[in-house]
């Protein structure tokens, strides 16, 4: 029986299995354009993101059947969309998990635009693509002349190489997964950025076949999304942080669901070390959530890194919440919140340079603002309202006559 344990090499973004062992805020970023409510901070829009597995296989053991991928992407959406808090076992954390209300699908068009089921097979010769170092320079499955696969339009497709890491002569361990994250992410160094061929995820074929790693795609995307580990990458370390505020420090990576585990003691306050993360290496029994904050970078990410991957929906329970009109406007504007028994909130309006140029508040008792011309000029701003319950913000228009 294999038995596993991961850990984390700082230029990269990936796990390791060796066979040694088993087995609320709006941020800090200055505009926000996402929307959450108050069961559980789920994002009221639902983004949409089509996925291309291309299956790159040398034998029939690396050549997983379609079923078995329907099965891995089932997974991945009950990570992103469940409700379903019921395993977690600690109290204080309930108040800071979130649903990213992130679905993923396989995609119905290829890179030409001809129907498609989102499943590209290709047989290689490499037997393995664990080559070290080497490979997160090279990235050899991402390129056909290196026995991989060409990368459909990473605009448009969240392209998932799926191949053999198993050890290799220039790399002892199995290489689990990696993942770079999107150009320009907060909390990222330049060298954490490649080129847009490379945009997108590589998973062993092996998470597809081990319970106990069916989170680490969900993980990968999570990169991919611009998060880092709950433990900022810098292990032993409770100086490094993910830059994320309400992820408690860890100094070390969990390789099981140790609830007791608390390797940075902050005080008064101190929460234990959050093992349900999805952001850490624990197993999928309990690695499975994440945060408001997290959940905020992703969705920021998604909106302004990668515009061009989803299409977005209403979600099923949610209602339209702000409303600013007209817009754009040649005069006044009018802000109109629908909420019942909303509880005090706030207005603020930004200039595109982050300059505050308007703030008022709201209540259930006064629940629509008029907002004078004479607080803008020509030009485009961003509308935020922000309180307990919800982060919402909208670009309105001002013209002038």
């Amino acid at each position: 029986m294999v038995q596993s344990y991961r850990f984390i090499l700082v230029l990269s973004t990936m796990l390791f299995m060796n066979t040694l062992g088993n087995a609320q805020h709006c941020g800090n970023e200055s505009i926000e354009l996402s929307q959450f409510d108050s069961d559980r901070n789920a994002s009221l829009i639902k983004y949409d993101i089509p996925i291309v597995f291309h299956i790159i296989y040398s034998d029939s053991n690396s050549n997983i059947s379609d079923s078995i991928i329907n099965q891995g992407l089932s997974s991945l959406n009950e990570i992103y969309n469940s409700k379903n808090f019921d395993s977690i076992s600690r109290n204080e954390f309930e108040q800071y998990l979130a649903i990213p209300n992130i679905s993923f699908r396989l995609s119905s068009v290829n890179e030409y635009g001809s129907p498609s089921n989102g499943i590209n097979r290709i047989k290689t010769d490499v037997r393995s693509f664990n080559t070290g170092e080497s490979l997160f320079i090279i990235d050899h499955p991402k390129y056909s002349n290196y026995g991989g696969a060409d990368a459909w339009d990473t605009d448009k497709h969240l392209n998932i190489w799926v191949c053999n890491l198993d050890p290799t002569p220039q790399n002892p361990n199995t290489l689990l997964g990696y993942a770079f994250p999107p150009t320009l992410a907060n909390d990222w160094d330049y060298t954490s950025f490649v080129s847009p061929e490379r945009q997108g995820v590589v998973i062993n074929y092996r998470c597809f076949l081990d319970s106990q790693y069916f989170n680490i795609l969900a993980h990968e995307i999570g990169h991919y999304l611009g998060l880092k580990h709950i433990w900022g990458n810098s292990t032993y370390s409770c100086d490094n942080d993910d830059g994320i505020d309400d992820t408690p420090l860890s100094a070390t990576p969990s390789y099981t669901c140790d609830f007791t585990k608390n390797t940075c003691n902050t005080g008064a306050d101190d929460l234990p070390d959050m093992v349900e993360n999805v952001m850490d290496y624990s197993p999928a029994s309990c690695g499975r959530y994440f945060t408001y904050g997290q959940v905020q970078r992703m969705v920021n990410n998604l909106v302004y890194l990668r515009p061009d991957l989803y299409t977005t929906e209403v979600g099923e329970d949610s209602v339209r919440v702000l409303e600013a009109f007209p817009n754009p406007s040649f005069g006044k504007f009018t802000v109109f919140l629908h909420a019942k028994d909303a509880p005090k909130s706030t207005i603020d309006i930004f200039s595109l340079t982050g300059e505050l140029v308007y703030s008022a508040e709201l209540n259930d008792k006064k629940q629509l603002i008029e907002i004078p011309p004479d607080k803008y000029r020509h030009g485009l701003y961003i509308l935020r309202l922000h309180n307990k319950k919800f982060c919402i913000t909208k670009k309105i228009q001002f013209i002038d006559r």
